[in-house]
């Protein structure tokens, strides 16, 4: 098993399915950046993810595309066969978020020059 712990920007709208009264599935996907390459277009990792429970409830109800994420989870392959030919990919099971706060979405405050003690 490989453990994910890493930031992340929201593809798209996270999508919420209902299994029964009490359990929620979340689908979302995810763009992973890598600082130490220079080429951003080939430093680009997509992924599918999944969430369940009330986190994942909570995590469709404030996040939406573009929101950067802070995410926990583990790396697993799946793999199946579609017309003949095999196919694999990598999915995110996230289990744990936090909300992360960009220079856009903080809010700005003003200090007047006369209001800094130094």
């Amino acid at each position: 098993m490989i453990r994910f712990h890493g930031v992340a920007n929201l593809t798209a709208d996270p999508e919420t399915v209902k299994i029964s009264d009490t359990l929620t599935k979340v689908n979302f996907s995810i763009a992973c950046n890598d600082p130490f390459v220079k080429d951003k277009e080939k430093a680009t990792s997509f992924f599918n993810c999944e969430m369940w429970g009330k986190g994942a409830e909570a995590f469709a109800q404030y996040h939406g595309k573009g929101d950067k994420v802070y995410l926990v989870g583990k790396l697993v392959q799946e793999r199946w066969e579609k017309d003949g030919e095999k196919r694999q990919a990598v999915k995110l099971k996230a289990e744990d978020f936090e909300f992360v706060k960009t220079r856009e979405s903080a809010p700005k405050e003003t200090v007047a020059a006369a209001d800094v003690p130094f």
